[in-house]
C-alpha cells in the first residue's frame, strides 16, 4: 500500500524545507526592505507547519497527543489571524468614515 516510512521522511523534507524558506524570507526582508514583513505571512506559515506537523504525528503510531496539539496550534494561528484581518478592516473603514 504505503511506505509510512517513505512518507514521513517526505513530511520531514517539507517541514524542514518551510522552515529554512521562513528563515530566508525573513533574513532577505531584513536585509533589502522588500518582500513581505513577517506579520503578513509568518502566522499563516506557522499554521501550516503545525498542520504538516498534525500530518507528521499521524503517520507515527500513539502520537496522538502531540497530533492534537498540532491542530490546536494551527486552529489558534487561524483564529489570531483573521482577529488580526478584522480588526485592520474595521480600522480601515472607520477611517473612511472620518472622510
Amino acid at each position: 500500500m504505503f511506505d509510512v516510512d517513505l512518507l514521513r521522511t517526505l513530511v520531514d523534507g517539507l517541514i524542514v524545507f518551510t522552515g529554512v524558506e521562513m528563515l530566508a524570507l525573513q533574513l532577505w526582508h531584513g536585509r533589502t526592505g522588500r518582500g513581505l514583513p513577517w506579520g503578513e505571512f509568518g502566522v499563516n506559515l506557522l499554521s501550516g507547519l503545525f498542520l504538516m506537523g498534525a500530518v507528521r504525528c499521524a503517520l507515527t503510531p500513539g502520537a496522538w497527543p502531540a497530533l492534537l496539539a498540532c491542530l490546536v496550534g494551527a486552529g489558534l494561528c487561524h483564529a489570531f489571524d483573521l482577529s488580526r484581518r478584522i480588526a485592520l478592516r474595521r480600522t480601515m473603514s472607520a477611517v473612511r468614515n472620518d472622510r
